[in-house]
C-alpha cells in the first residue's frame, strides 16, 4: 500500500519547536495521523532522534505537547 506521506507545518510561537501534523496511507483507503517536533535550536542538517505520535484508537485530540515537550528537552542538551 503507498504510505503517500502528508506532512503540514503548524504555525508556533518563535520560541517553540517546529510543529508539525503528519498524515500516511493505512489500509482500506484509511489514513494514520500523527504529529511531531522538531528542535528549535537544531541545524537542518543535524541529526537527531525522530518520535512521531500517532493517534491510536478511539476519538480525542492529538496534543501538541506530546511531540513538543520532547523536543525542548532535545533543545537542553
Amino acid at each position: 500500500m503507498p504510505l503517500n506521506p502528508q506532512v503540514q507545518q503548524v504555525a508556533s510561537e518563535p520560541d517553540q519547536p517546529g510543529y508539525y501534523k503528519v498524515t500516511l496511507g493505512n489500509i482500506r483507503g484509511s489514513h494514520l495521523y500523527g504529529q511531531l517536533a522538531r528542535p528549535k535550536s537544531a541545524d537542518p542538517a543535524a541529526k537527531f532522534p525522530a518520535v512521531l505520535v500517532v493517534q491510536w484508537a478511539g476519538i480525542y485530540p492529538l496534543e501538541k505537547d506530546w511531540v513538543v515537550s520532547r523536543a525542548r528537552r532535545a533543545d537542553w542538551r
